[in-house]
């Protein structure tokens, strides 16, 4: 009997010791994969994912979704955060089918949900969205986020009150969703609630303080309601808080430009260009504020960046062809100009500044049927009259000349004795004499 309780003791000790040599083998094998870079997604891989994203580091969030589904392909919540990330990159296929798969995995994540309204929303897929939306209210009709998305598709289809009843829902779930004062304010201004707008967005950023965007949309409505002082703080402060934001920096530019500092608007556009290089909208401004200033240089770079991608407007070769021509690049300014005609053939001041140049290169009887065709479409106005009547003299055409010179008198301009003075020193015989 005690021969039996003994083999039984060491047969007890004997498996004790491999259940130990066995957990202790195992976690060493494991700590061992986690430092040869084998390690398994944690709630550490999807946290920073999340926070790149609410950073709006939109490729970084990409980067750390994707190896979460490499690493734990079973993963809902890896997929659906690879979704998002690829929807902020622009990427709507690739993001439609990370989505798909989250809701394959869990077909009640809420978070998938939200994505795929989002989607349906930038695809402009509108009964889609719906469906998708009434499905996800049936399981969650509590889940802030998707209440959130059902608001910004309503919104995008011209439906402003019923997005505010949706974002006014989302902000009572919760009012620590800084994005949903953002669209409950954007909501109001379109449904022509400018006062509302502006007392939520105050309201957002005195509880969000350190949320830049909603400083932004602040500084949006004080400038629309002409308040430039306080657009400026706000924007200020945005700046502050998110300098590297392009949009933020494009909106300071505007301002600039309406507080007529157009040195800092092109700092600030330039700034905006750097981080997105083809926005189309903030090369234009740059060009606008450029050719006002006069630097003529800059102005000339954003236009030929404008011009180099269709579709093209005539204007932007005018702009552009009127950069060259105070740069002295005449023979560009001459094909920018018949680019301009070409494009719009009726716009006066193309050819009349297209005759300046030929003027100035002494080919006057062009400058004088370019001057023609300028005062055609605009008979009323001095300055061509004047220029054709300079060309017609020095084109050896004094009578008609004299003719320009009589139109500018009925006009009232001091130029008339002017120009028949010329007449009288450059051309013969002269039709008329200054008084």
């Amino acid at each position: 009997m005690n021969s039996n309780k003994k083999k039984y003791r060491h047969w007890v000790l004997a498996f004790a010791a491999a259940f130990f040599l066995t957990a202790v083998g195992g976690a060493l094998a494991r700590e061992d994969a986690l430092e040869g870079g084998h390690k398994p997604p944690t709630a550490e891989d999807l946290r920073a994912g999340e926070q790149s994203l609410k950073a709006r580091e939109w490729q970084k969030a990409e980067e750390f979704f994707a190896q979460a589904v490499t690493d734990r392909p079973e993963s809902a919540k890896s997929y659906e955060g690879l979704a998002r990330s690829r929807m902020e990159l622009g990427r709507l296929e690739e993001a439609r089918v990370a989505v798909d798969k989250a809701l394959e995995l869990d077909p009640r994540l809420m978070e998938a949900y939200a994505t795929l309204i989002a989607l349906h929303n930038r695809q402009n897929e509108w009964i889609a969205g719906l469906d998708t939306a009434s499905r996800a209210m049936e399981i969650d009709s509590e889940f802030a986020r998707m209440r959130y998305e059902k608001g910004r598709l309503y919104l995008q289809n011209g439906l402003a009150e019923e997005a505010i009843g949706e974002f006014e829902k989302v902000i009572d779930l919760d009012p620590g969703f800084p994005d949903a004062y953002r669209a409950l304010g954007e909501a109001y201004a379109k449904d022509d609630r400018k006062q509302a707008a502006l007392e939520i967005y105050q309201k957002a950023a005195a509880l969000h303080p350190g949320e830049g965007g909603l400083h932004t949309q602040l500084g949006l409505l004080y400038l629309e309601a002409g308040r430039k002082e306080d657009a400026a703080r706000a924007f200020e402060r945005a700046l502050a808080l998110t300098p590297e934001d392009p949009e933020l920096l494009f909106y300071a530019g505007r301002l600039a430009v309406k507080n007529l500092e157009f040195d800092k608007a092109i700092d600030l556009f330039r700034d905006a260009l750097s981080k997105r290089p083809e926005d189309r909208e903030v090369w234009k401004s740059l060009a606008e504020a450029a050719r006002i200033a006069g630097r003529w240089e800059i102005a000339r770079e954003a236009y030929e960046k404008l011009v180099s991608e269709a579709p093209v407007e005539p204007i932007l070769y005018s702009d552009l062809a009127f950069a060259y021509q105070n740069l002295g690049l005449d023979d560009e300014a001459v094909e920018a100009y018949n680019l301009a005609i070409d494009g719009d053939p009726e716009v006066s001041s193309n050819y009349y500044n297209l005759g300046l140049i030929y003027y100035r290169r002494d080919n006057y009887e062009q400058a004088v049927l370019l001057g023609e065709k300028a005062l055609e479409l605009d008979p009323e106005n001095p300055n061509y009259t004047y220029g054709l009547g300079m060309a017609y003299c020095l084109n050896a055409e004094p009578s008609e000349a004299g003719e320009m010179a009589q139109k500018l008198r009925r006009f009232g301009d001091g130029r008339a004795d002017e120009l028949l003075r010329f007449v009288a020193d450059r051309c013969s015989p002269a039709t008329d004499r200054p008084e």
